[in-house]
């Protein structure tokens, strides 16, 4: 899965810093933190063990998790998840992008990126 950022800013060195490896990582970290109740949970391989976090990018890394992941029309075990499900990003986009975006601001506000380039 990854991850988009749409902006209207035109500083191309501010667009760099908003893009860098950094910021990336942190969102990435922070998205699978808020998707994973949406991620099916049995024994917990695919929503904590197989998972690697890079820049703007997370990879569910279990064999079975594509299958898992477009299993639309699956009954999945709700025991530990109760919102899970496949296309899980895309499940809790709704309740779960308004975070991210906070999270992003908060993340900014308290220095984690350098503006004033």
């Amino acid at each position: 899965m990854n991850i988009h950022v749409d902006t209207v800013i035109h500083d191309d060195a501010i667009l760099k810093q908003l893009r860098s490896d950094q910021v990336g990582k942190f969102a990435a970290t922070e998205w699978l933190r808020l998707y994973t109740p949406y991620v099916p949970y049995r024994t917990g391989v695919l929503a904590n063990g197989a998972t690697t976090i890079y820049p703007w990018k997370i990879a569910h890394t279990a064999p079975y998790a594509r299958y898992i992941y477009n299993g639309d029309g699956f009954h999945f075990y709700r025991g530990q998840h109760p919102l899970a499900g496949s296309r899980w990003d895309q499940r809790a986009a709704p309740l779960q992008k308004p975070k991210l975006i906070q999270a992003l601001q908060a993340f900014i506000d308290r220095g984690g990126v350098n503006l004033n380039v």
